[in-house]
């Protein structure tokens, strides 16, 4: 991994960590938006239509029900199509190799969309195909992550990622919402901090613990994103299969509840 890929993962796990809805602090005129995308009503193209929106047979240009209008393409024309296809495919069919950073040039839909560009802008220069999405009657558009590459495949099981998520945001909410991962495990503090929390527990709640200890006595966080790579030697003492994740996962249900009392009066 270089270490291009590891700042990129390590921004993309920054903004996962946001939740699945971020509030921004810009208004977006949806009634002047659609005023204004009307100028471009015969440049809205089939978007990624491989995926089973359409009969066999019939002709992708004429029976998609999802469509893509390009913000941001490969050659700043609108009309740079193929794009809003599959990236992998078009890659094979093309012969050729290119990267999400190819596909940041603005289109007319930019420049022509005032009110669109801050929303762009924000994410420059980490910033790959941008485009408005349209759905007919009977369309729809699958939840998926186009972030290939940026880490290597994790060993966690899907039942372990879904579990870690509802226990950080039970710890979340139970804890004054201090701290988003509060069973990391990772914490840089002062000896002093140290000192006055105490590190007690045992694995695992010692974190918790620790975290909401030096928040209950003034102390601020912060929270540093980073990315888990996968282990070279071992097994994740968290455990591998759904069994033990719960054997080691019960234990936390009732760590809130004992860590307030504690510090409740102090």
């Amino acid at each position: 991994m270089t270490y291009e890929e590891l700042e990129r993962g390590m921004l993309f796990n920054s903004l996962a960590n946001m939740g699945e809805y971020f509030k921004l602090k810009m208004f977006v005129n949806p009634i002047k938006l659609e005023k204004d995308l009307a100028q471009f009503e015969n440049n809205w193209c089939p978007y990624s239509p491989s995926w089973g929106q359409r009969p066999p047979g019939q002709n992708e240009d004429t029976h998609s029900t999802r469509w893509g209008l390009p913000i941001t393409s490969h050659t700043g024309d609108v009309m740079d199509n193929y794009h809003l296809k599959s990236f992998g495919g078009m890659q094979q069919y093309h012969n050729i190799e290119m990267k999400e950073e190819n596909f940041a040039t603005p289109t007319q839909v930019y420049h022509a969309l005032p009110q669109i560009q801050p929303v762009v802008d924000m994410f420059q220069p980490d910033i790959g195909r941008v485009h408005f999405l349209k759905l007919d009657a009977g369309g729809y558009f699958p939840p998926h992550v186009d972030f290939v590459g940026a880490c290597p495949e994790s060993n966690d099981s899907l039942a372990a990622v879904i579990l870690s998520r509802i226990l950080n945001r039970y710890l979340w909410i139970l804890l004054d919402r201090c701290c988003r991962d509060l069973a990391s495990g990772f914490v840089l503090a002062s000896r002093d901090i140290v000192n006055k929390v105490g590190l007690r527990g045992s694995y695992g709640d010692y974190c918790i613990r620790f975290l909401y200890g030096a928040h209950r006595l003034g102390h601020e966080l912060h929270e540093v994103p980073y990315v888990c790579l996968v282990r070279r030697h071992g097994v994740s003492k968290t455990g591998t299969t759904l069994a033990q994740l719960l054997k080691r996962g019960l234990p936390y249900l009732t760590t809130p509840l004992r860590v307030r009392r504690e510090f409740a009066s102090r």
